[in-house]
């Protein structure tokens, strides 16, 4: 799995105002998210070039990695009720998108998708990693200039079509959503974890880098999969 250094320092999070009121007038009478701007400081960190393809998935399936109790015990009060219920289309341990253990044949490259927040930080401790907080995925996907999508300030969608940002990171739109690291302050009744990106399908009006969703986090939607992220390097 591939990474890319992310330098540390200040960004901006949100829509400033040039920015809302640019995007309302591409879409007007659309419903904009309360997404105020608010400086925050990311500290340097290595950022999953793509998201956990299918195939790395399944080898920590192969692997055990849902018998193995290390890679669960932070979540283990929480999780307790649940991982049982994490099994593939075929009714064994899995995430959703697989049958019978595996990926369907084909889509070994595509994101993993139908894993719970609990299953993507299993996996992210087996690869000795982490899930990116919702700060880092947004300072990613909007590049150091803090533009409103990955591929620019203004919907072009033949620019979209290039897949990647400034800095060389790819399917941080039309992927899937990702779940992030971060906890929903005022959740209400339960537990809410943050999730970007928009998944397959999304209307471009859903493309903008500054869009967060909310989800339990034993939740196993197919539009929800996820990256690593990294405080050190690598290994070589």
């Amino acid at each position: 799995m591939d990474f890319v250094h992310i330098p540390g320092g200040a960004c901006t999070l949100g829509l400033t105002d040039e920015q809302r009121g640019a995007w309302l007038r591409q879409h007007p009478g659309a419903y904009l998210a309360d997404e105020d701007p608010r400086t925050v400081t990311v500290q340097p960190h290595w950022f999953g070039r793509a998201m956990v393809d299918q195939a790395s998935y399944a080898e920590f399936v192969r692997a055990g990695g849902y018998n193995q109790a290390p890679l669960w015990a932070a979540d283990r009060e929480r999780l307790a009720s649940h991982r049982t219920d994490f099994v593939d289309q075929t009714g064994r341990p899995g995430p959703f998108c697989f049958v019978h253990g595996r990926p369907r044949p084909g889509q070994e490259t595509r994101p993993v998708t139908g894993v719970s927040w609990f299953e993507a930080r299993a996996f992210c401790r087996y690869a000795g990693a982490r899930l990116p907080t919702s700060a880092e995925w947004e300072r990613a996907a909007r590049g150091p200039d803090g533009r409103l999508y990955p591929f620019g300030d203004t919907l072009d969608e033949a620019a979209a079509r290039g897949g990647k940002s400034p800095e060389g990171i790819e399917q941080l739109w039309q992927a899937g959503h990702e779940w992030c690291a971060d906890q929903k302050p005022e959740a209400g009744p339960g537990v809410h974890m943050a999730l970007r990106s928009a998944p397959d399908g999304a209307p471009p009006a859903a493309w903008r880098a500054t869009i967060t969703t909310w989800a339990r986090p034993d939740e196993r939607n197919l539009a929800f999969g996820f990256r690593l992220a990294r405080d050190e390097p690598p290994p070589a």
